[in-house]
């Protein structure tokens, strides 16, 4: 029996009560004070996409987690790692600040753009590579803001950098106690090819991460969402080349809307293999009108979507305000409460 249904079996033996004492007239009036009260002290799990306030728990990662669950947040989902660290503190010690405030870390971003093996790496250099191995020896210089990130773990030595590193960041975030482990970053220039080779990348990593009980996702941005190749969407090139066993997806609403992608019938067309969403809109959740959340997030429920994420990136208010306003939103919408 779920909380709902708990209640309402509940409450419906008090009015039975109630009216046996009282009369029916006041007995349904009563039943609908008790029913409106007990429902609003239900909360459905909602999780924040903690990089909304990374500067905030940059300077006080205590104060944030607090305020976050004092205003109704039960999951946090990290995504700032650096050499080993979450949100600039060890694993273990944003663990026990999580733990404290009595906030779920569910999942993560981490990014590791493909790397060649060295032996291949040494081909490439000779001229002896194809272009698209060339392209995968990803530099600041050659994607800007996508380049490869927390390089800290790869070894001279090793023969799979992207193994070694994806191997130390999933162990990381194991400690946290994530379920989910999320990329989402990729080149900026894409071909089928490196669509393919991003594809089996995405199934070494999903490998690695069931290893250690936890999933992977690929959060694709809007440039992905929008971007077709020989009229084919490179979203799909990417996930016919993905084990669905292996590789799931996180979908982001705002993403979609920039992208001009209808969100509804992504989540349909890959019903099953998406596991968590990113309820984003313009600002403060809500404010711009153009995101139908209520008809997404029932949606989601209806395809088992496993969990919800707040992100707010743009801010009219102090970054937590934006926070506060945008999961009372979420909370007041039907699909959610009920």
């Amino acid at each position: 029996m779920d909380r709902l249904s708990f209640f309402k079996h509940g409450l419906g033996r008090i009015m039975e009560t109630a009216q046996s004492i009282i009369g029916l007239g006041q007995a349904v009036n009563t039943f609908t004070e008790v029913v409106d009260e007990a429902l609003s002290e239900i909360k459905s799990d909602m999780g924040l996409h903690l990089p909304t306030l990374d500067a905030l728990v940059y300077e006080n990662a205590e104060q944030a987690l607090r305020e976050l669950s004092q205003a109704g947040y039960t999951a946090i989902e990290v995504g700032s790692y650096f050499f080993g660290k979450v949100h600039y503190k060890t694993p273990e010690e944003f663990r026990a600040l999580a733990d404290k405030y009595g906030l779920k870390i569910t999942s993560a971003h981490v990014h590791h753009l493909y790397e060649l093996p060295a032996a291949q790496s040494e081909e490439a250099n000779e001229g002896e590579g194809d272009e698209l191995t060339n392209e995968a020896q990803t530099t600041e210089q050659d994607y800007g803001a996508a380049a490869v990130e927390a390089k800290g773990a790869k070894t001279q030595e090793s023969t799979n950098p992207n193994d070694e590193w994806w191997k130390e960041a999933i162990k990381a975030h194991k400690i946290l106690g994530c379920k989910y482990i999320t990329m989402q970053r990729m080149p900026e220039q894409m071909t089928r090819q490196d669509a393919e080779l991003y594809a089996e990348y995405f199934n070494r990593i999903g490998e690695l991460a069931l290893e250690e009980g936890m999933r992977f996702q690929f959060h694709p941005m809007s440039e992905i969402l929008e971007t077709q190749i020989d009229g084919e969407s490179l979203l799909d090139i990417i996930m016919a080349g993905c084990d669905a066993e292996k590789v799931w997806l996180q979908i982001d609403t705002l993403e979609c809307l920039m992208a001009n992608v209808d969100c509804l019938s992504l989540l349909q067309k890959y019903e099953g293999r998406v596991l968590t969403m990113h309820l984003h809109d313009r600002g403060t959740a809500g404010e711009s009108g153009e995101i139908d959340f209520e008809k997404l997030i029932s949606k989601a429920i209806k395809l088992k979507v496993e969990e919800l994420y707040v992100e707010v990136n743009s801010f009219s208010l102090p970054p937590m305000n934006c926070v506060e306003r945008s999961i009372n939103y979420m909370l007041s919408l039907p699909s959610v409460r009920y």
